[in-house]
């Protein structure tokens, strides 16, 4: 009895046990896998395929486009940089502009300082002495004094500037043994007085001026002519001379043309000094260049001598 009920306990309640837990376990899985799975599993495959292209050509498109803006930072940079070096040379030319204007007006303050008390001495009858260098920045010592004046078309607009300033400087100088006054290609205001000094008196400054207002000549705004004629003429080596220069233009082909003819003329050949001083009176037209003002100072400079523009 006992050997028959343990057989029968094999096929008891644990094995129907076991029979159900894995039956149950086969019934969960297909329930699983039911529902976690898409019936046409194609769609999704080639969606993500359309997808993954689609990301392709995007990134493509900014790589591209972050390479032209590469490039287009590349040339603002290049041309940032391009302005701001033209930016630096232009503040440096403005900077020597302003210098060179501020030079400028400080000699041309000065020249109208000058000028102005020359006038106001001859207004007032105020001459310097022979012992006297300078009158106003004028000098006045000289025995002999000349005048070589253009007498251009230009120069024409500043006829009564010019006869006041030759006025002027004649007063200024209040006795000398002679006097002179020639156009710059070398003619004579008074020809029966060529060669010679004009002897001085109030009679014959005040013929010689009312002479010169009424002179009517052209010459080619080029003083080489006039003083290569004054210095052969008149510089001797025992004579004190002052020669003025009075223009507001010059036309030559070379600076070194007239150079050259002073450097020539105008040197003591004993001393190696210049016989003459020669001095540059400017009148200068609005808008005028700087060309006589140029050639002036240096023949003012290597011969003694001083420049003053006239406004």
């Amino acid at each position: 009895m006992k050997s028959r009920r343990k057989e029968a306990e094999v096929f008891g309640m644990s094995f129907l046990d076991v029979i159900s837990c894995g039956f149950g376990a086969m019934v969960m899985m297909l329930l699983l896998a039911k529902s976690g799975v898409s019936n046409d599993p194609t769609i999704d495959i080639q969606n993500l395929l359309v997808q993954k292209i689609e990301l392709k050509k995007e990134a493509l498109a900014l790589k591209s486009s972050a390479g032209e803006m590469t490039d287009a930072k590349r040339a603002l940079d290049a041309r940032a940089a391009a302005l701001q070096a033209q930016l630096a040379k232009l503040e440096t030319q403005n900077a020597k502009l302003n210098s060179s204007t501020q030079k400028q007006r400080s000699t041309l303050e000065k020249a109208q300082e000058q000028i102005k008390a020359v006038t106001s001495a001859h207004s007032d009858g105020g001459v310097g002495t022979m012992k006297s260098d300078y009158v106003a920045g004028i000098p006045v010592g000289a025995e002999y004094v000349l005048f070589i004046i253009d007498k251009s078309g230009s120069m024409d607009a500043q006829r009564a500037k010019a006869a006041s300033v030759l006025r002027a400087l004649l007063d200024v100088h209040p006795s000398v043994k002679g006097f002179q006054i020639m156009s710059d290609d070398g003619r004579f205001l008074s020809s029966s007085t060529a060669g010679t000094w004009i002897k001085d008196s109030k009679v014959k400054r005040d013929q010689a001026f009312s002479r010169y207002q009424r002179w009517i000549t052209s010459s080619d705004s080029n003083p080489a002519d006039g003083i290569e004629k004054a210095l052969k003429t008149y510089a001797k080596g025992n004579i004190s001379l002052s020669i003025y220069v009075l223009g507001d233009d010059f036309n030559g082909a070379s600076y070194d043309q007239v150079l050259n003819v002073v450097k020539r003329y105008n040197v003591n050949k004993i001393t190696g000094e210049p016989i003459a001083s020669i001095h540059g009176i400017e009148f200068r037209p609005s808008g005028g260049d700087d060309r006589f003002a140029t050639l002036m100072k240096e023949v003012a400079y290597r011969n003694n001598g001083v420049f003053v523009t006239v406004q």
